[in-house]
C-alpha cells in the first residue's frame, strides 16, 4: 500500500510516519488504534450506564436499542431485538423479561398483525438513560462544536464509508462461511 492519504481527505494532511493505512494486518495502522481507542471509550462510558441503570451491560444495551428505535417510531420486535445483540431467542426472552420486570420496557401489539410484538422503552426508563447520558453528551456536543461545519460533514461522510465498507465486509465473510459449511451461522 502507498504511504498516501486515501482520496478524499483533508487538503495537505500529512500520514503520520510509517504505513498508518495497513501496518501488521493485525495492527491496522493509526485508524485502527483511535478506532480501538474510541472502542474501549464506548464500552466504559455504557458500562457506567449500566452501573447506574441497575442493569447487566447486555440489558442496557437492549433497552438503548429498544428506546432509540422508539424515539423514531420504529420499535423493535423481540425477534428483531435477537438479530441485534446476537442472542438466541431464550437468552432475548429472559432479557426483556428481565427489562419488563424492572419497568424498562412494555411490550404492545400495535402492528396490523396481532401476532407481532413489539417493544417500547417506559417514559421513566427514557428519562434516566437521558439523565444518564446527558453529561457525555454536553461533552462532546462541545468537542463537536469547535470543528467547523465543513470539516464535520466530511467526517461524518468518512464514517458513513467506514460502515458501508464494514457491512460489506461482514456479509462477505458470513456468507464464505455459510458456503463452508451447512451448519447455521443466522448467530
Amino acid at each position: 500500500m502507498p504511504d498516501q492519504p486515501p482520496p478524499g481527505t483533508v487538503p495537505g494532511a500529512q500520514p503520520p510516519p510509517g504505513n498508518p493505512w495497513g501496518a501488521e494486518p493485525w495492527q491496522g495502522g493509526w485508524l485502527m488504534s483511535r478506532l480501538r481507542a474510541h472502542d474501549r471509550d464506548w464500552t466504559d462510558l455504557r458500562r457506567q450506564h449500566a452501573d447506574r441503570m441497575g442493569l447487566h451491560p447486555t440489558d442496557a444495551y437492549a433497552l438503548y436499542e429498544i428506546a432509540l428505535h422508539d424515539r423514531q417510531n420504529q420499535p423493535l420486535t423481540a425477534t428483531q431485538l435477537s438479530d441485534r445483540l446476537r442472542l438466541s431467542p431464550a437468552a432475548t426472552s429472559a432479557l426483556l423479561n428481565r427489562l419488563e420486570k424492572g419497568g424498562h420496557i412494555h411490550r404492545g401489539r400495535e402492528h396490523d398483525d396481532q401476532r407481532v410484538v413489539t417493544l417500547r422503552a417506559t417514559d421513566a426508563s427514557k428519562r434516566r438513560a437521558e439523565d444518564s447520558f446527558a453529561p457525555a453528551n454536553a461533552v462532546i456536543q462541545q468537542m463537536t462544536d469547535r470543528y467547523p461545519p465543513a470539516l464535520r460533514q466530511q467526517i461524518e461522510a468518512f464514517f458513513d464509508d467506514l460502515h458501508a465498507t464494514l457491512q460489506t465486509a461482514l456479509a462477505a465473510d458470513h456468507a464464505t462461511e455459510a458456503a463452508a459449511s451447512p451448519a447455521d451461522h443466522s448467530r
